[in-house]
């Protein structure tokens, strides 16, 4: 049945966000995997066959974010089988979902696990390259030190502190703080360039 219901994701991606039938659509059809997923590693795999469909889906705000951090957590094995061009694209898709902190969380999942399974040296340069690049080609809006540093950085940062912004699930404080923390996973890897790079 979850095999089904990928298929029928899949058969959506082009589709406009602005159908909201078929936003109804994909957010139950979303929500259906998310519970399929639950202790079924079996499942895990196949849905994940289906990954760079989720991506193409992740600004339409259906519900494909939660599903693929419910799917990389914990899972080694798939998060180090993501595929360079997935891993672009999601960085990508920063900028165009607002610096969502959920998509810098995903980008988290897939360099560094907690508990026992610790980094993902695989993915650590690959991630850092495209965090680069969109750095350059998209200034202001994943480069949070822009927002943030200086005095006047300070000032905006003390005042999203004293209206309690980072309560909001879409905070931009809350976005800075895992953005720093996925840099400095990304600088724990092995490559010396890419620790300079981060610099």
């Amino acid at each position: 049945s979850h095999n089904i219901v990928c298929q029928i994701i899949t058969g959506f991606v082009k589709e406009s966000s602005s159908n909201m039938r078929i936003s109804e659509v994909l957010a139950e059809a979303y929500r259906f995997l998310r519970l399929m997923l639950i202790g079924s590693a079996d499942t895990a795999l196949d849905v994940f066959s289906h990954v760079d469909s989720f991506v193409r889906q992740l600004v339409l705000n259906v519900g494909a974010t939660e599903l693929l951090l419910r799917l990389f957590e914990g899972n080694f094995d798939l998060v180090s089988s993501v595929t360079d061009t997935t891993i672009m694209d999601i960085v990508y898709s920063i900028p165009r979902m607002n610096n969502d902190p959920a998509i810098a969380h995903l980008l988290h999942l897939l360099v560094y696990q907690q508990g026992t399974i610790g980094a993902v040296p695989r993915n650590q340069p690959i991630v850092l390259k495209y965090l680069l690049e969109c750095d350059e080609s998209a200034p202001g809006t994943v480069r949070a030190r822009d927002f943030f540093t200086g005095s006047v950085g300070r000032k905006r940062r003390g005042a999203l502190m004293r209206d309690e912004e980072y309560l909001s699930p879409k905070s931009k404080l809350v976005y800075h703080v895992e953005m720093m923390s996925l840099i400095a996973h990304c600088a724990k890897g092995r490559d010396n360039a890419k620790r300079q790079d981060t610099r």
